[in-house]
């Protein structure tokens, strides 16, 4: 997308300098070619230096807004890059977690990928996003919930890692006068509840995502 607006942008440039060319050089024509200026003679060379200073100007801003939305182009290119990085970051994550889903334990693998500072490094990015330079209010929103989900997918992918036995939101108490299949059973439930945490945020990423990608490709 950028290299045509580049394309476009040398083309048109092109053109005003060759219509800006060929009024200059009329413009010297009619002042040294005749010797006898006559009022008419002075009138067309008066207005084909109007002309070319019109042009000019023109050039001038068309140029200015051009590269102001070029440049708002490539922060918003900018502001969709991290989201699908955080994506990826996230899909990577939920392949482990789907892995060990039959156990009772977290993939020892996840410990070479996810470290809480990465997660957290992502959601603070997005939140320095210049939102008013995003041009939709969905994608507004999009950023501001991809913030809170990546912080969610940071705290649930933690929660997974640490196990069942020191997860806050399960009550332990009487599971160990459970039968041993029963409490493993038991165990085995609440660590898929673990691992549907971090899924519920990964999928809440790549929904928002989604829609950032569709808002910021009309722009």
């Amino acid at each position: 997308m950028l290299e045509m607006f580049k394309s476009h942008k040398w083309k048109v440039i092109a053109a005003f300098i060759s219509l800006f060319a060929v009024i200059t050089f009329l413009h010297v024509y009619l002042k040294t070619s005749l010797s006898e200026r006559s009022s008419e003679v002075q009138a067309i060379s008066a207005l084909f230096q109007a002309i070319g200073s019109v042009v000019a100007l023109g050039m001038v801003l068309w140029l200015s807004n051009h590269e102001r939305r070029i440049a708002l182009q490539d922060k918003r290119q900018s502001a969709l890059a991290i989201a699908e990085s955080l994506t990826e970051f996230a899909e990577e994550i939920k392949q482990l977690v789907d892995a060990s889903r039959h156990e009772h334990m977290a993939n020892p693998s996840i410990y070479n990928h996810f470290h809480i500072g990465i997660v957290t490094g992502y959601a603070n990015t997005l939140k320095q996003i210049p939102l008013h330079e995003l041009g939709s209010s969905s994608a507004v929103r999009s950023i501001l919930t991809l913030s809170i989900h990546a912080e969610l997918f940071g705290q649930t992918t933690q929660a997974y890692m640490n196990g069942v036995h020191r997860a806050k939101i399960f009550n332990w108490k009487g599971v160990g006068e459970l039968p041993v299949e029963q409490r493993n059973e038991l165990i085995q439930n609440r660590f898929t509840i673990l691992c549907n945490h971090v899924s519920q945020q990964v999928a809440a990423i790549q929904e928002q995502t989604s829609v950032l990608r569709r808002e910021l490709a009309v722009q």
